[in-house]
């Protein structure tokens, strides 16, 4: 008679919370004595996590090991990074360490977090004590911020067929040496370098000195010969292109990481402006690399209620309606369209006090609200920006800019359609 195995009990589901807010779904599937694996939807593919498990024995390696109370998982809330590994040469799955960890048994799984701490659940009261045949147990679970119920609520409008179409169009009209080397992690800045670099001969020489004095002479004729591609690059293509090029670049070599934002924020200054587009692209990379790089810690929740917000809110607004629209009386129900949306009522700020400056002071009080008032911040803001039915390549980034900063996922405006989401 063989031993009895333990294995997920697959009517039970826990819930987590993670990717830094990002929402995804995944499931546990092909499960056998040794390990499982792990698949489903995921933001990007960075945001995977590698979730051991670890005997008792190996308690002396974790000093920071925080037991969690023995109780229904189905409230359960955490926060880690996710490290990919890949399955047979194939990103989308991910496979305990068992190899490392040969003696680990089924008694604990142990997740590590990103800010070093490490968490255990009791498997032994989560699993059903099976013996002889058996099928893989499925053991499924969400991802979440603590205020939301299922992933839809994470996402401020949800990814229809054509979301996904626009997205898949976008990335096959990126010219294939732009996608390749975005996709690189040793030549994914050249391209972040390649989007900066402006077509005026004065500002751009002193540009390439930067990135030749920071980074090197490589560098900057990579940059440069890559922007010759980026000058004909459709302009709502150019932040899908840097999507994946920062996406790329939370692998790149650590000790390039100081060098690289070095020359990034000096490529934005070079003119002494700073336009929608360097705003956008310096948000992205803060927003998606520091937490990688830097010894960075979120700011606390401040706010849990709108309210106390709401003149903040309305300069957001006011900035993305003036942003947007051909004449006032536009600009004002765009704004109206936005309040309308949180069901509050501000006066409108004055054209003259609308700038990337009022956005990013803005911004700075808002990361320090909860999730559930940064979503409706965003609601608010998708609101005003399709209030006309439309979504201009400008308004796009600057609502991009909005969502890094706030950490909310949002799907792909149709902005090469033509078409609010």
């Amino acid at each position: 008679m063989p031993e009895p195995l333990n294995l997920f009990d697959p009517c039970r589901t826990i819930q987590l919370q993670g990717f830094s807010g990002r929402a995804s779904t995944t499931a546990l599937h092909d499960a056998t004595e040794t390990g499982f694996q792990i698949s489903g939807i995921f933001q990007a593919a960075e945001d995977f996590a590698n979730i051991q498990l670890l005997s008792a024995y190996d308690y002396f390696n974790h000093l920071r090991l925080k037991p969690l109370p023995v109780t229904d998982l189905s409230g359960l809330t955490l926060q880690y990074d996710m490290e990919i590994l890949s399955v047979n040469g194939e990103e989308g799955n991910v496979r305990p360490d068992c190899v490392r960890y040969a003696s680990v048994g089924w008694d604990k799984l142990t997740i590590s977090t990103g800010t070093g701490d490490i968490y255990e659940v009791p498997l032994m009261h989560h699993a059903a004590v099976v013996s002889g045949e058996y099928a893989p147990g499925g053991f499924g679970f969400s991802l979440h911020d603590r205020d939301a119920d299922t992933l839809d609520e994470m996402l401020v409008g949800k990814p229809t067929p054509a979301h996904i179409a626009y997205a898949a169009n976008a990335i096959a009209s990126i010219p294939p040496v732009l996608a390749a080397s975005a996709r690189n992690p040793n030549r994914a800045a050249h391209v972040i370098e390649a989007l900066l670099l402006s077509d005026r001969p004065s500002t751009r020489e002193i540009q390439l000195n930067a990135i030749r004095t920071n980074i090197g002479r490589e560098s900057a004729e990579a940059a440069d010969q890559l922007s010759r591609h980026v000058s004909s690059l459709a302009p709502e293509l150019r932040l899908p292109l840097a999507d994946i090029a920062v996406s790329s670049l939370r692998h790149m070599d650590p000790a390039s990481y100081p060098a690289f934002i070095r020359t990034i924020k000096e490529l934005s200054s070079a003119d002494r402006e700073i336009d929608l587009f360097e705003y956008t692209l310096g948000r992205m990379v803060g927003c998606r690399l520091a937490p990688v790089f830097e010894e960075t810690r979120k700011k606390p929740v401040q706010y849990y209620d709108l309210r106390p917000l709401l003149p903040h809110v309305a300069k957001l607004l006011s900035c993305l309606a003036y942003w947007g629209a051909d004449d006032q009386e536009s600009a004002r129900k765009a704004f109206e369209q936005g309040l309308k949306e949180i069901n509050c009522r501000a006066d409108m700020c004055p054209l003259e006090t609308c700038g990337l400056q009022a956005v990013d002071e803005a911004l700075s009080l808002l990361e320090e609200a909860s999730p559930a008032v940064k979503r409706s911040v965003i609601s608010a803001c998708a609101a005003c920006v399709g209030a006309d039915g439309t979504v201009s390549v400008d308004e796009a980034e600057l609502l991009r800019s909005v969502a890094d900063a706030l950490d909310c996922p949002i799907p792909p405006f149709l902005s090469g359609l033509g078409q609010a989401a």
